[in-house]
């Protein structure tokens, strides 16, 4: 199944990706097959530039950085956040 969305979204050539870095909504356990991972660093690398992050701080807070005017190294991430990524031109 990873290999045929990775097929999927290079083929659709998308004006945005929004990566979800929440461990829990990927379900992934300890046997998970984890190629997407490694597929999603290697990919928006070569491909896209980061523009945009949601830091998902607490309940009751949440960071928008959209777009991304920030240096990202200077944000301290949470445990969820939510990456957006648009095609390098």
């Amino acid at each position: 199944m990873q290999r045929e969305i990775m097929r999927e979204v290079e083929a659709a050539r998308p004006k945005y990706l929004v990566v979800v870095a929440v461990a829990t909504s990927w379900l992934r356990w300890p046997n998970s097959e984890t190629e997407i991972f490694a597929w999603i660093d290697r990919y928006t690398a070569e491909k896209f530039r980061l523009d945009g992050l949601v830091n998902v701080v607490s309940r009751e807070r949440t960071d928008y950085y959209l777009p991304l005017s920030v240096d990202p190294r200077s944000i301290q991430l949470s445990p969820f956040y939510v990456l957006v990524f648009e095609p390098k031109t």
